[in-house]
């Protein structure tokens, strides 16, 4: 098929020769594209290098640097001011669970003495199998007390004492025999 949309089998010989002569491209040359350009130049067809909004590109480029420019800058600010918060809510955790720590070993320790004072009261009407247990439960807390003391401030003057007092009555025991046939309980 050729241009016209003629079958090219009702071409004679001549009319395909001179079709096959005819440049199939040519260039146009830069003298007709710059008269081109400078033609519509002047009648305000072609101005610059416009999006199809009317904006010049170059804008549309400012633009996108600048957004993505604040887009980093409020990233950065905002991971800033997270890690500044999480740092402050941590301190007021630990804060908050060492004073819950201090708390329970306070109740613990009152709850400790008011057994104390109840195994007393029931001294007179116990038998002395009872009191002998009781004695013995409350030296095993005592001991694990001052061993858990030891492991939180291994220079702490009291702790050391108590547990030297007790590897003293340990020790001046004759070999195989414990104090009072013990048969302690371990918290």
């Amino acid at each position: 098929m050729n241009v016209n949309n003629t079958d090219e089998r009702d071409l004679t010989p001549e009319e395909r020769g001179a079709f096959a002569a005819l440049s199939r491209e040519q260039e146009p040359g830069r003298l007709l594209e710059e008269r081109t350009v400078a033609e519509l130049s002047e009648r305000g067809l072609l101005t610059g290098s416009r999006s199809r909004f009317g904006v010049p590109g170059a804008i549309w480029s400012v633009a996108a640097v600048a957004a993505l420019a604040m887009m980093i800058a409020s990233f950065a600010v905002g991971h800033w001011l997270g890690s500044r918060d999480t740092a402050n809510l941590m301190l007021a955790m630990q804060d908050r669970s060492s004073e819950q720590a201090v708390a329970s070993v306070e109740q613990t320790g009152a709850a400790y003495r008011q057994a104390l004072i109840e195994l007393t009261a029931l001294r007179q009407s116990t038998a002395p199998q009872e009191q002998l247990r009781g004695r013995e439960v409350a030296l095993s807390t005592i001991y694990a007390a001052a061993d858990e003391m030891l492991r939180i401030a291994p220079d702490d003057p009291l702790a050391v004492r108590i547990m030297q007092a007790f590897n003293s009555v340990n020790s001046s025991l004759p070999p195989g025999e414990s104090p009072e046939t013990q048969s302690v309980v371990w918290f």
